[in-house]
């Protein structure tokens, strides 16, 4: 799969095995978020959880107003809903 556009070359270079760590800021809405989680969680846990953390994190800081900050990141299943994670259910 590739991206068309800014993000273009992305996955190529992930493809070879290339990191780069550079960071990328998306825009998406919750029902997006969760649609990316749902496809991460079809991915083996051990290839995607430190990503899986990173988002989550993020979206709680987002939707929580940043109250889980100090809480500390806990992985959840990849597929599990991010407005479920962010409010503790």
């Amino acid at each position: 799969m590739t991206f068309g556009g800014p993000y273009a070359g992305l996955t190529g270079n992930i493809e070879r095995g290339e990191r780069s760590m550079k960071e990328v800021d998306l825009k998406v809405t919750i029902d997006e978020a969760n649609l990316i989680m749902e496809g991460l969680g079809q991915l083996p846990f051990a290839r995607v959880y430190t990503l899986v953390a990173k988002l989550q994190d993020q979206a709680a800081r987002q939707l929580n107003g940043g109250a889980d900050e100090e809480k500390g990141a806990v992985v959840q299943h990849p597929g599990a809903p991010l407005h479920e994670q962010a409010h503790g259910q």
